[in-house]
């Protein structure tokens, strides 16, 4: 039983591996970036929205969770690289 899982365990890895989602790009996509304020009850918060440049093609989409201290510099890098690299709508 633990080497059948192990076993597919590897080969699932390893099509994750080779998918094209997770393969170099060779020209990334330019995303458009922006701040988004939104509320939550009585509060006003402020995201990260980034957009990839793709035509108006429908794509996934990335909620990023920010850790205790906020969407800061980290998660809007994150979100770019997803939108650049991927493809992807990052928020």
């Amino acid at each position: 039983m633990k080497m059948k899982f192990l076993l597919s365990f590897a080969l699932s890895a390893a099509i994750l591996v080779e998918s094209p989602v997770f393969a170099q790009v060779a020209n990334p996509i330019e995303a458009d970036v922006a701040p988004v304020n939104y509320t939550d009850g009585n509060a006003t918060l402020l995201g990260h929205l980034a957009l990839p440049n793709d035509n108006g093609r429908a794509v996934p989409a990335i909620v990023i969770i920010p850790d205790w201290d906020g969407v800061n510099e980290y998660e809007q890098v994150r979100a770019t690289m997803i939108a650049n690299d991927w493809g992807f709508v990052a928020f």
